[in-house]
Parts: structure tokens; sequence; C-alpha cells
């Protein structure tokens, strides 16, 4: 169950970035902005995991537990995304390593469920980073591949029974603006 909430989650980043046309928004100061940024921190992202029924042996701890797996692993999909692209000089700014903004935020006494109380410019504070990058990801399961299989046979209508949507957001750390 863990390795197909991985590749979930995977996946999910796979999409995002290669399938997606996503709505970007980018804030009137940005050009402005950018140029005095020289380090970015990734958040673990903020997981929600959606379903209609939980599975047997299913508890709702082992779905926060699983958030929390999956939104380090996003974190790490991205980085790793980043430095991909930073290796073709597509980028004038340096990435934090992830595993040294995990220590920074929980030397700092916060953990995973922790860091919506903390406004971004303070969580650039922590880190010593002068922009940080967070995400959301919600994944749901509307129905179990049964009724999908079951609404297919009777109405003729096939579709995903998974759904994952992901924002991206960058905020500053003078004044927390999105970017």
């Amino acid at each position: 169950m863990k390795s197909r909430y991985l590749l979930l989650s995977f996946l999910s980043i796979t999409l995002l970035f290669s399938a997606c046309g996503p709505t970007i928004f980018t804030s009137p100061g940005f050009q402005n902005a950018r140029r005095s940024h020289r380090i970015i921190a990734i958040l673990p992202f903020d997981v929600q995991i959606n379903a209609t029924k939980l599975p047997k042996n299913v508890t709702h701890e082992m779905v926060l537990q699983q958030q929390e797996e999956t939104g380090y692993s996003m974190q790490s999909n991205v980085y790793t995304y980043f430095l991909k692209e930073a290796s073709k000089n597509k980028y004038t700014i340096e990435f934090q390593d992830v595993d040294k903004t995990n220590a920074l935020l929980k030397k700092a006494g916060l953990d995973y469920y922790d860091l919506p109380s903390k406004t971004k410019e303070e969580i650039c504070n922590i880190l010593g980073t002068d922009v940080v990058l967070s995400g959301r990801a919600t994944l749901e399961k509307p129905m179990s591949d049964g009724s999908a299989i079951a609404v297919g046979l009777l109405f003729g209508f096939w579709g995903n029974t998974n759904r994952v949507d992901v924002n991206v957001n960058i905020h500053d750390r003078n004044d927390s603006k999105l970017l």
C-alpha cells in the first residue's frame, strides 16, 4: 500500500510538470523581486488524501501518516526536478537541499503539521532563504475500482477513479507576498 501511494505521488509530480496546462499567476512585482533572490527552500507539500470510503484495515492514523510521507516525497521530487533543470542553466537561484530545510525546521521545533501556523516570512527567516516554495496536493479516489467498472458497464462512461490537484506557490521573505 505504501508503494502505491509513493507511486501515486511520483505520478502526480510527473503530471504536474509535463502534462498539465497550469494556470500561472505572476505578481506584478515578480521581476523586481527575483533580482534579489539568491536561495529558495522547498517545503514539504501539504497533502490531503480524500476517499469516500477507507479500504479495509486502513485507519485514520494511517491516512495521516501517508499524507505526511507523501508530502515529504513530493518535496523531494520537486527538488530533484529543479536540480535537473538547474543543471541546464535554467535558473539563477540556488535551491536549498531539502534535508537541510527539514533539519532546520525540526531544529526550530516545527514538524509537518506545524508549518501552516507560521507565515512564509517566518519560515524564510528560520531557513535563511530569500524565498520559499510550498505546495498543496489533494488526492481523491471518488469511487472504488469495482464501482467504476459497474458505472462503465451500466452507463458506458469510463473515466479515471483517481484525481490529483496540485498547487505550487512561491512566497517572498520580505513580506510573505505571493510571487
